[in-house]
């Protein structure tokens, strides 16, 4: 037996237009439906699994305030694109493509790697040994931590 089911479908027109509809559906019920439905709520969510957020970037964070040499790394994104290309928390970013971060906060590196396109030339102090490098990084969708 079919049970009915109210919701609000999204609806694509010709051209590329598109609006919002309400109708009624009936869905099987969940039994027949094993490994689709199987494990959602009642309101159709699984629970289990929290919603992920998505970022395109490098997967760093910035600390709030520079030094003289730049503005330090407080966070690499494990098997971010910065990780695999040897970023390390510490290291001190001095240059996001050609520009200074001497005297810049984190929002504004952040605004700098988010404009920078699909990949960013870093020129960075590495945290161990303070001595300058420089490597582009490709820019990737990368899933948040939760």
């Amino acid at each position: 037996m079919l049970h009915p089911y109210r919701s609000i479908f999204t609806v694509i027109l010709a051209g590329g237009a598109w609006g919002l509809a309400t109708g009624e559906c009936s869905l099987p019920p969940r039994e027949s439906l094993p490994g689709i439905r199987q494990g959602l709520s009642p309101g159709g969510h699984n629970d289990a699994l929290p919603a992920r957020r998505w970022l395109f970037g490098i997967g760093v964070g910035f600390e709030h305030e520079g030094t003289t040499l730049g503005v330090a790394l407080r966070r690499v994104l494990p098997g971010s694109p910065a990780e695999r290309a040897g970023l390390a928390v510490g290291a001190i970013i001095s240059e996001i493509n050609g520009m200074s971060t001497v005297g810049r906060t984190d929002e504004e590196c952040v605004r700098m790697v988010t404009e920078a396109g699909p990949s960013v030339k870093l020129k960075f102090y590495d945290p161990a040994t303070l001595v300058p490098r420089t490597l582009t990084v490709k820019k990737e969708s990368i899933a948040l931590p939760n």
